[in-house]
């Protein structure tokens, strides 16, 4: 049965995405660490500003991925190659088509930064042009899934992550100056894109053909679309937006310590968040359907424990924990370390518990848009200090996962409810 379950293709990718996916995490963070010790704090605080800018304007890569790749999946094996290459040659056609318009609202846009992030002008070029070419790199990697080639998707990603780290550490250590890092990052993602498109197309003469894609408003607004999207754009805000709003309303060297401080919380996000990955895997497959809640709970405790470890770790040994990670330079904050290790835990679980109502394509997940609502006005009203923004994340944080515990208890008994009425119904007939 084991021999089984590990030759089908399905747990295979899973596994093969999961771990690539948490082996890439883990050279993010090495790099991110690097840049810290390498960039003074207000270059590091405009880094990581600039970093959550992105994250947070390419959010709807996601519901464009998973479209491509229902589209791309839904044809025979045989014809994926083709039809790929013939949807991107359609969407270079419509970028062409509607190159005006591109330009305009990035104008916009980088306006609206320029008066309203605190960021320089550089950074948000980089910003623009950084999520443009992510879109780009999400279609080749939503194809590699298409194909159901994990092997290639791993590979393709972890070589990539490499050459990031590789090429900005070495820019980061020889110059130390953030226009140099953000040129070359820029360079290594123009060369994801090419690698993207030669490792798909290269060895295979196609032509492309024409192909019909449904309206992306239409496709956008189903709920299987819809409520992952506007789940994600809470839980990813969640942990972006903070950093955005210290970057405006606090010092530049308030904002690089503050960008140190959310990457030692998300250690425990990157041990626990493999964890949430594998769970969703289980909370879709109808054949784990009886012991979703069951999974649940083992992650859940043993995200407490990973979470309880770390905290208790920034509690006792923060000035070892910064010393080890960055250095002098950020030991302001030891004494608030312990508080990341709270919010990290917290967050890990409410991503685990949104993970669980958008496999079960509840609305309740989207709760996650109205905390970051919440989190948004505490810390544009509460941001005198570090602490008060680092409390304000765990209030709010603390309430949606209450939100989320609360759901799941009263979803937990009504399915209960059914479940003892249907068997006394039974009992009955006979």
């Amino acid at each position: 049965m084991n021999k089984k379950i590990l030759t089908n293709n399905f747990v295979q990718g899973s596994i093969l995405i999961t771990g690539s996916t948490f082996f890439v995490s883990i050279l993010n963070y090495v790099f991110n660490l690097i840049i810290a010790r390498g960039v003074s704090l207000a270059d590091y605080g405009e880094y990581y500003s600039v970093i959550a800018h992105v994250v947070i304007l390419t959010i709807p890569c996601g519901a464009f991925a998973s479209i491509l790749i229902r589209k791309i999946g839904s044809v025979e094996p045989e014809e994926r190659t083709a039809y790929a290459y013939s949807l991107e040659q359609w969407l270079l056609s419509k970028l062409r088509s509607n190159l005006h318009l591109l330009v305009v609202g990035s104008a916009i846009l980088y306006s609206f930064l320029l008066f309203k992030s605190n960021l320089e002008s550089i950074s948000i070029l980089f910003i623009l042009l950084m999520s443009f070419l992510t879109i780009w790199q999400m279609f080749f990697l939503a194809t590699m899934q298409a194909y159901k080639a994990f092997l290639l998707f791993g590979i393709y990603t972890v070589a990539t992550s490499l050459l990031r780290l590789i090429t900005g550490a070495g820019i980061t250590l020889i110059s130390g100056k953030l226009p140099f890092l953000l040129a070359a990052l820029l360079g290594v993602m123009i060369t994801q894109v090419i690698s993207g498109h030669l490792l798909l197309f290269r060895k295979v003469k196609l032509k492309a053909n024409p192909v019909t894609f449904p309206n992306f408003v239409t496709l956008i607004t189903k709920p299987t679309i819809i409520i992952p999207l506007l789940t994600t754009l809470g839980i990813v805000g969640l942990s972006n937006l903070d950093i955005i709003l210290v970057k405006k309303f606090m010092s530049e060297s308030d904002a690089g310590l503050y960008g140190a401080y959310s990457l030692l919380s998300k250690i425990i996000f990157f041990v626990a968040g493999p964890l949430a990955s594998v769970g969703y895997i289980f909370f879709t497959g109808k054949e784990h359907k009886k012991s979703t809640n069951l999974i649940l709970a083992a992650i859940v405790f043993l995200t407490l424990i990973i979470g309880a470890s770390a905290t208790s770790f920034y509690f006792f040994f923060s000035h070892f924990t910064i010393s080890m990670f960055f250095d002098d330079r950020f030991l302001s904050f030891s004494q608030f370390l312990w508080l990341g290790g709270v919010y990290g835990t917290l967050y890990s679980l409410v991503m685990l518990f949104a993970q669980y109502f958008i496999a079960k394509n509840s609305k309740i997940s989207t709760l996650a848009l109205i905390a970051l609502v919440f989190q948004a006005g505490g810390i544009y009203f509460f941001h005198n200090d570090l602490q008060n923004v680092m409390s304000v994340n765990i209030l709010v944080s603390f309430v949606l996962l209450l939100v989320y515990l609360s759901a799941f208890v009263i979803q937990w008994l009504t399915d209960s409810k059914k479940v003892t009425e249907h068997v006394h119904n039974t009992r009955s007939l006979h």
